[in-house]
């Protein structure tokens, strides 16, 4: 990871200070991570790190593989595990299941849920996706608002993104992350090119925020990666010769990745890069341009959909692996 001073595009945005800030020993393969002002939270698998802040030692590791009390049923070809970090508690979404903990992994309670969906609490229910059905037969994921006993309200936004037995793999895949931040729903409506659609929290349209953008080829070492990942990944790998054929590439990548939302901001992540480092585009609200960042994000391959990082308090927090030491490290980097 290149370290030192990072210039933005813009002559708004400021410079960016990378820093590395923790080692963390106990991760051999982190999934995921979420923060508030005293804890860091790392998943490997079905298990949590749960670390102090800002000394960053490890408080406890909870969770285990299975469909009992206080496990977590975890599939390489199913949903994973997310953690939501909250004021009063940890909320985890699993297979068929929602838990709360204590921020220091203390169990509360848990209740079963539909399967196959990765639920989030907002305004007293919850955002999910969902396997929906098309009119032409193929079952394809979409954003959905759910009331307080997860029974669905209203589709959101219907992404192309197939699933099941007969799906195809269009790579990459048209992004379709939302975020929440008090009573609004933010969706990247990604077959749409740049474009976010904005709800209120009864799911009703509020606007749409739209840009137009230079397109990205998609390069042939993009392409070679990504078989590469799914050929040797000790799960896909035994599927190749199942769904090879219903692989393909487009010529394009899309506008949008990723995005988070923070204190007023919109933080778009895109596939544009400059060597080693992504652009990080900041919007306000209603989808004007305040800055850009060129933040050293790895790119990602096959089913590693995103870069493990979040933003939080206009900082963005990455984790990065030192092959060389064989061990994960936290980098920060300021947005301001």
């Amino acid at each position: 990871m290149r370290k030192g001073i990072l210039f933005c595009i813009l002559v708004l945005a400021p410079l960016v200070f990378a820093e590395k800030i923790a080692v963390l020993p106990e991760v051999g393969k982190p999934s995921m991570m979420a923060l508030d002002a005293d804890r860091l939270y790392v998943t490997e698998g079905a298990t949590i790190y749960v670390y102090s802040r800002p000394d960053y030692k490890l408080v406890r590791r909870f969770g285990t593989s299975g469909e009992g009390p206080r496990e977590f049923k975890v599939s390489p070809f199913g949903v994973p595990l997310f953690v939501d970090a909250q004021k009063d508690g940890v909320f985890i979404s699993s297979d068929s299941k929602i838990s709360r903990f204590t921020r220091d992994g203390e169990f509360i309670r848990e209740e079963r849920v539909p399967p196959m969906m990765v639920y989030r609490p907002f305004s007293g229910g919850y955002v999910a996706t969902a396997a929906e059905g098309t009119d032409d037969g193929r079952m394809v994921l979409s954003v959905n608002l759910y009331d307080e006993s997860f029974q669905k309200k209203k589709t959101l936004y219907r992404s192309d993104v197939e699933v099941g037995p007969n799906a195809s793999f269009d790579y990459p895949m048209n992004s379709f992350s939302y975020e929440m931040v008090e009573d609004r729903i933010f969706v990247v409506a990604g077959k749409d090119g740049f474009a976010l659609e904005v709800f209120d929290a009864r799911g009703e349209k509020l606007y749409r925020i739209e840009k137009k953008t230079e397109r990205i080829p998609v390069t042939a070492e993009y392409k070679k990666k990504t078989l590469d990942w799914f050929k040797n990944d000790p799960n896909w790998g035994r599927l190749w010769e199942y769904f090879r054929n219903r692989f393909h590439f487009k010529d394009y990548f899309p506008p949008i990745q990723d995005i988070a939302v923070e204190k007023g901001r919109i933080y778009v992540l895109t596939h544009r890069r400059d060597k080693e480092n992504a652009e990080i585009q900041v919007l306000d609200l209603k989808g004007k341009q305040l800055g850009r960042h060129w933040i050293p994000l790895p790119r990602v391959y096959g089913m590693d959909f995103m870069p493990k990082y979040r933003i939080f308090n206009s900082r963005i927090f990455v984790l990065q692996e030192n092959e060389d030491e064989e061990e994960w490290e936290l980098h920060a980097y300021s947005l301001k």
